[in-house]
């Protein structure tokens, strides 16, 4: 609607001939003078985060101003009774709240002469826990009355309110209803000039909004002036001379009552047929469209169906048997902390003992350098267990042609690979140490029946145990259920990691150990069993900033455990059966292997994950040459030449191994 439609209609509405005079009281004395008012409000965004929000986008206004009344312009006379009509939030309410000066615009001028009694908000200025008495002598004082003048009246405010046998009772235990008698026999029994009403009769019976009614047009007649809201056209045609029609902040119509009501419940029946109209269309709508959605689920269930067990198969071939995305970076990464290990040990001496088993003498801070790289290196070997129980367990072995395969396939090979290993070492250790090639020493190595002179080797001989019983043990793991896999581990991990881990700290404070076993062998099938159950884990175990913190604090943990442990005498050296380094162990799997990565980083990192293997066999003759004839070149900088040489030992044996692998026959031989 225009908002000019009934601009005529306001101009003849002021003029004076047009005024419902009954008996005179409509005088040319002006009480209430509004002129070009405007009024606005702060609405605030969420509260609760406003300090956050500041921070995270300060750019950011924390509120916005919502303009309610945009210029509206009236006078009221004496002895003239006003409606104000109009939808919530048009600003009626807010236009009575400045003429009480509650309000004040923030643009235009608000006058109003005389004493002024107001009802705009049910029970404003009682006290709930005082009787009804005592709060008609306090609201009487706030309205102008002296107390001789209420002492005067308070039987007529009583009688009027019909409250005489509640009158002396708390307001907190009056109704709605009897809140609104009592106010409302105070407000007119203070001889005011202008009564402001806002909405108050609605609250009342029907016999009593009547007597008000009755009581207002009494008022006029007396030359008090009255200003309403209300919603109810019946009571403003009964009460009103006069009518302002306020929609959105502006004053639409201003004239006579019945016009005015008349134009305003057109426009509201107008709104709600449009209103209407568009709900039903809108349900037509939402109808149409469930029902076309339930014939696009109906045609395509079993497109549905398929979709979701490619998913189901895509999910499954990523994260169980082989050729898993990350698994790769993952036994690069197993690789790279070997190496890191004994880089640390190498530099730092962490681990070696002289003739009599006393281990080198360190500084404070070099200690601490020491144990931190090596606590980190120290996740190595759970890694590696990890990695191959993660790759091979969960395999099908569900037909004895399948396991047939497996130890055909891949043990086999592995083994073969082994047996060349080991006579490459023996070639290695006749030429660096000079000691003659004994074939009977190769053949004890070779079978298992002398470990092989060289660190970390031992690693390759559990592995092809383990490697021997996959497809058995996995044929039984595999028709057991993930949750027993889990309540497994927890128990296992706490008798054979935590407990004995508890037990140190009570040796440092005077205690004798009560874990006089080794659980060494127990520890490798824990973490190649763990490796088994991560592939079922499709989930990450956290998200990825909360596991590099809680990393970063099973460090210091270990760092300083290891310093305690020193420090009070206890031969002790933190390694893969200690409990923090376990978990650690996990999280440096579950973090490397849900990286993402992009197409042509993850490409390099299959490649460089494929040669993990002949690192771990070629990485010590390479590191011994390197610290002989490069590392020990510098002097002191004993973390620089850990870095250094870690950095330096893991490069040229993947550059040796990438390029050794090339080679027709001869690569596949040595690396796999």
């Amino acid at each position: 609607m225009a908002r000019g439609k009934y601009a005529s209609d306001r101009k003849n509405a002021k003029k004076k001939d047009e005024k419902r005079s009954a008996g005179g009281r409509i005088t040319d004395e002006v009480l209430v003078d509004v002129r070009d008012v405007y009024k606005s409000f702060r609405v605030y965004f969420d509260k609760g985060s406003m300090l956050k929000e500041r921070f995270v986008n300060p750019s950011r206004s924390r509120y916005e101003n919502r303009e309610i009344l945009k210029g509206i312009s009236f006078q009221i006379h004496r002895g003239e009774t006003v409606a104000l009509i109009g939808n919530n939030g048009c600003g009626k309410s807010t236009t009575l709240k400045m003429l009480t000066k509650i309000l004040y615009p923030n643009k235009g001028t608000v006058t109003v002469k005389g004493r002024v009694s107001s009802l705009i908000e049910l029970g404003a200025g009682f006290h709930p826990d005082m009787s009804g008495r005592e709060n008609i002598y306090i609201n009487g004082s706030i309205l102008g009355l002296k107390r001789e003048q209420i002492d005067e009246r308070i039987e007529d405010i009583i009688r009027f309110s019909e409250l005489e046998e509640y009158i002396d009772n708390p307001i907190r235990t009056y109704s709605s209803g009897m809140y609104m008698r009592l106010a409302f026999s105070v407000a007119i029994n203070v001889d005011a000039d202008i009564l402001l009403i806002d909405e108050i009769l609605a609250v009342g019976d029907q016999a009593f909004q009547e007597k008000c009614i009755n009581k207002l047009n009494e008022l006029r007649k007396n030359g008090v002036t009255v200003v309403l809201v209300s919603h109810a056209m019946g009571q403003v045609n009964a009460i009103a001379d006069r009518c302002i029609w306020i929609d959105q902040g502006k004053i639409v119509e201003d004239g006579q009552t019945e016009t005015v009501c008349g134009h305003y419940e057109a426009e509201m029946e107008r709104r709600r047929n449009l209103r209407d109209r568009q709900e039903a269309e809108e349900r037509e709508q939402e109808g149409y469209a469930v029902v076309q959605a339930a014939d696009q689920q109906n045609e395509s269930s079993k497109e549905a169906e398929e979709k979701k067990e490619i998913r189901k198969s895509k999910i499954s071939e990523r994260w169980k048997g082989s050729g898993q995305e990350g698994y790769s970076t993952a036994a690069l990464c197993a690789a790279a902390i070997i190496v890191l290990c004994h880089a640390v040990q190498d530099i730092y001496g962490i681990g070696y003992t002289d003739g009599n088993n006393v281990y080198p003498e360190l500084t404070w801070n070099m200690r601490l350098a020491g144990f931190t790289l090596y606590s980190v290196g120290q996740t190595g070997i759970p890694l590696v267990f990890i990695c191959a129980g993660f790759q091979w367990l969960p395999n099908d072995f569900s037909s004895f042609e399948n396991r047939k395969n497996f130890w055909i396939n891949r043990f086999l090979p592995f083994l073969l690979l082994w047996e060349v290993w080991v006579l490459v070492y023996q070639f290695y250790f006749a030429v660096c140490s000079r000691v003659p090639f004994q074939i009977t020493r190769w053949l004890k190595q070779a079978f298992f029946m002398e470990q092989a002179g060289l660190h970390y080797a031992w690693l390759v001989p559990v592995l092809l145990f383990f490697m021997a019983i996959v497809p058995i043990a996995g044929n039984v793991l595999q028709r057991i259920g993930a949750g027993n896999h889990r309540i497994f581990l927890i128990g296992v991990w706490l008798v054979v990691f935590l407990f004995p881990g508890l037990d140190l700290f009570g040796q440092v404070n005077g205690g004798v150990s009560s874990f006089h076993a080794s659980f060494d062998f127990i520890c490798y099938l824990f973490y190649f069993y763990l490796g088994y159950y991560l592939s079922l884990y499709v989930r990450r175990i956290w998200k990825g900033s909360k596991e590099i913190i809680f990393y970063a604090l099973l460090l210091v943990f270990t760092v300083v455990s290891q310093l305690i442990f020193q420090n009070s005498r206890l031969s002790y050296l933190v390694g893969y059966s200690y409990f923090p380094v376990s978990i650690m162990a996990l999280l440096e799997f579950d973090l490397v292997t849900r990286l993402k990565l992009n197409t042509k980083f993850s490409q390099i990192m299959n490649e460089m994950g494929n040669c993990a293997t002949g690192i771990f066999f070629i990485y010590r003759p390479v590191q011994e040459f390197i610290l002989k004839w490069w590392i020990n070149t510098f002097d002191g900088m004993f973390a620089l030449r850990v870095c250094l040489l870690w950095i330096s030992s893991l490069a040229v044996s993947a550059s040796i191994v990438y390029g050794v692998r090339k080679i027709p026959y001869v690569g596949r031989l040595l690396f796999g």
